[in-house]
C-alpha cells in the first residue's frame, strides 16, 4: 500500500520543480499519480538516518538506478538534459510529462509504438524501467534522464512532533537554500520573482520608515535596504480527502512582479491536519524561523536549527542581497493555531489586537463609532507582548523566533475578508443599484433589468 506519508514527500519534491518551470495544478496531480516507490514509514522516535527506500532515499542520498540511465545532477548543478537526443516527438513527451499532461508510463508506451513505427532515436525514453518490466522505478528513471532542474533545492527533513511520534521525519524546503540557489544558477528568475524590479526594495523601506517594524529592527541597516528583499508568509488550510485537511505553509518576495499563486509563492511545507499536534506546528515554525533568518543574514548558517554545527558557513548567500520578513498572511481559523489567537466568537478577548469583546458593555465591538471605547485599547507589539507574559499565556513562537518580527507584521488574508466577505456584498449592492435602482440596461420590471 502506498504511504501516506511518501504522498506528502512526492508533493513536495514536485512542487519545488513546478514552481521553476510554471506547471498547472494538474501536473501536481498526475506526478503523484505517476511516482511509485514508496517512502518507509517515519520513525516514531528515532533520530536515525532515515533508509534509502522511497522519495526519501532518493532525494536525500541518490544512488544509481536499476535502469541503464545514470543519476541526474543534485540541485545546484547546471541540470541539462544529458542523454535525451534532439527531435520533435523526444522534446514534446519531455515537455507534456514536465507539465503534467502525461505520465511515466504513457511516455515510456508512447516512444515504444513509435519506435516499431520506425521512429528513430527513442531509445532513451523506450528504456524507461526496464523497457517497462519494473514500472516500480518509472519516475526515477525519468529523472535521471531529465536531471534536477538548476535553481532548486531538494528536500530536506526536520523530526517534529505529529501523532506519529515525537520525532517524526517531516519535509521542507528551506527558504534562504532556495533564496540561494535561484540567484547562483537561475539569476534572471531570482530578478524577476524575488527581488522584482531593481529598485523595488529600497522603494519599498523608504515607504515603510517611520514604522515600527523598521524602527524596532535589530538588523535593518538602512544603507542595505536596495539589497534586502521584503518576505512575507502565508498559511492556510485546504482538503486533501474526504476525511482529511493539509495545512500549506508558504513565503513569497514583497517586491516579485505580479504572477498565479504557482509562479509567486514558495513553498515551505504541508502538513496533514490529522497528525498535528499542538505542537506541530510551533515546531515547524521555529524551524522556518531559522531559516528566514539566514536570509536576513545573507550568510551561510554555520549551525543547523537545532544549533548542531554545520561547514561551509559564512558564505555569502546571495551575492550580498539577504530577505527580511515582515508579513505573514492567512485566515482567521490558522491564526489561532499559529499565533494562539483567540476565537472572533469568544465572549472575553476576541481580538488579539485590542480589548474588545463580545459582551455589550464598554468595549463591545459592536460599537462602530470613531469614538468607541476599545479604539483606544489597541495593543503595540510591546503591551501584547507584556500581556501574554504578565498572564501567564503562550508566547508565539513567530513572534519571539523571526529577527524583528511583530504583532503588527500580522494581516488578515484579503481572500478571506474581502473577496469572500465584505467585498462580495459591497459588489453585489453596487451592482443592484447600477442595474435595478439607476436602470442602467433598460426593461421596466426587475427582472427585465436583469436579464442579460
Amino acid at each position: 500500500m502506498r504511504s501516506k506519508f511518501g504522498g506528502l514527500a512526492r508533493l513536495f519534491a514536485i512542487c519545488s520543480v513546478l514552481y521553476l518551470v510554471n506547471a498547472g495544478k494538474r501536473g501536481i496531480q498526475q506526478r503523484l499519480a505517476d511516482a511509485s516507490g514508496d517512502a518507509p514509514d517515519p520513525s516514531s522516535g528515532s533520530s536515525a538516518a532515515p533508509s534509502r527506500g522511497g522519495i526519501r532515499g532518493r532525494v536525500a542520498d541518490p544512488k544509481p538506478d536499476p535502469d541503464p540511465d545514470p543519476d541526474g545532477p543534485e540541485p545546484g548543478a547546471v541540470a541539462a538534459p544529458r542523454k535525451l537526443p534532439d527531435g520533435p516527438l523526444n522534446t514534446y513527451l519531455r515537455d507534456q510529462w514536465t507539465k503534467g499532461i502525461l505520465k511515466t508510463r504513457q511516455v515510456q508506451e508512447i516512444a515504444m509504438k513509435s519506435g516499431q513505427q520506425g521512429a528513430n532515436r527513442m531509445e532513451t525514453f523506450t528504456q524507461i524501467g526496464n523497457s517497462g518490466k519494473n514500472p516500480k522505478i518509472f519516475f526515477r528513471a525519468m529523472k535521471s534522464i531529465l536531471g534536477w532542474p538548476s535553481g532548486t533545492t531538494a528536500l530536506k527533513f526536520i523530526e517534529i512532533p505529529t501523532t506519529k511520534g515525537t520525532l517524526t521525519p517531516h519535509p521542507v524546503l528551506w527558504p534562504h537554500e532556495f533564496f540561494s540557489e535561484l540567484y547562483a544558477h537561475r539569476r534572471p528568475d531570482f530578478d524577476k520573482k524575488i527581488r522584482g524590479p531593481a529598485t523595488a526594495a529600497l522603494q519599498f523601506w523608504r515607504q515603510m520608515r517611520g514604522s515600527s517594524f523598521v524602527d524596532n529592527h535589530p538588523d535593518l541597516p538602512e544603507l542595505l535596504w536596495d539589497r534586502i528583499i521584503p518576505i512575507g508568509l502565508h498559511g492556510d488550510g485546504g482538503q486533501f480527502t474526504k476525511q482529511d485537511s493539509i495545512y500549506v505553509l508558504t513565503w513569497n518576495s514583497l517586491t516579485q512582479n505580479f504572477g498565479p499563486t504557482m509562479d509567486t509563492r514558495i513553498i515551505f511545507t504541508v502538513i496533514r491536519s490529522a497528525e498535528m499536534l499542538p505542537n506541530t506546528l510551533d515546531t515547524l515554525f521555529e524551524a522556518m524561523a531559522w531559516s528566514l533568518n539566514v536570509c536576513l543574514k545573507g550568510l551561510t548558517p554555520s549551525a543547523d536549527w537545532q544549533n548542531r554545527p554545520l561547514t561551509g558557513g559564512g558564505r555569502q548567500l546571495a551575492g550580498g542581497y539577504r530577505g527580511a520578513c515582515c508579513q505573514i498572511r492567512g485566515d482567521w481559523e490558522f491564526f489561532c493555531k499559529a499565533f494562539h489567537f483567540p476565537k472572533w466568537n469568544e465572549a472575553v478577548s476576541m481580538c488579539p489586537f485590542c480589548r474588545a469583546t463580545g459582551r455589550a458593555g464598554h468595549y463591545c465591538f459592536a460599537n462602530v463609532r470613531p469614538d468607541a471605547p476599545w479604539r483606544g485599547t489597541i495593543w503595540t507589539h510591546e503591551t501584547r507582548m507584556a500581556y501574554l507574559t504578565a498572564a501567564g499565556l503562550i508566547l508565539p513562537i513567530l513572534l519571539t523566533a523571526i529577527l524583528g518580527f511583530r504583532l503588527e507584521c500580522v494581516h488578515v488574508d484579503p481572500l478571506h475578508t474581502l473577496e469572500l466577505g465584505t467585498t462580495s456584498h459591497v459588489a453585489g449592492n453596487v451592482l443592484w443599484h447600477i442595474a435595478i435602482v439607476k436602470s442602467a440596461f433598460g426593461g421596466t420590471t426587475i427582472a427585465e433589468k436583469l436579464k442579460p
